[in-house]
């Protein structure tokens, strides 16, 4: 439950709590609620986060062509992050995710150039490493 009444942080936490329990479509609706009414609120850039994050795991079951769907999905989410809160500390982990989903697209410039943002931008995040171990393993 949500719309305009509801308090963006009690949104957000029911959203967490839903995306924490596996479902991931009813999660997906919640934040698209919270940006719907509250689009500016300090949850904006963990909420697309979120449904990026929703969005890639939901990839990961079912049919390839529905795979495909759900990660061009992820990408749209965390590639709006990325452009639109460069302050968030979601950041690298957006861009590390958003790595993976070019690599399962078979992008394999976008994914490298990606993991490449993360250990050139963000090299002390916990993503470093991991994008590193990608790009080698891309070369």
């Amino acid at each position: 439950a949500g719309g305009p009444d509801a308090d963006p942080g009690q949104m957000y936490e029911n959203a967490f709590l839903d995306v924490r329990k596996g479902n991931y479509e009813l999660a997906i609706g919640q934040l698209r609620d919270l940006l719907t009414y509250y689009s500016q609120s300090e949850y904006s850039p963990n909420a697309h986060y979120w449904i990026g994050e929703c969005f890639y795991s939901l990839a990961g079951t079912g049919a390839a062509d529905e795979g495909r769907h759900y990660y061009d999905s992820a990408v749209v989410e965390f590639t709006y992050l990325i452009d639109n809160y460069p302050q968030s500390d979601r950041l690298p982990t957006a861009l590390y995710k958003l790595g993976r989903c070019y690599e399962e697209l078979g992008d394999s410039r976008r994914a490298k150039e990606m993991y490449g943002r993360v250990v050139d931008e963000h090299p002390k995040s916990l993503e470093a490493k991991p994008a590193r171990n990608r790009l080698d393993q891309m070369r």
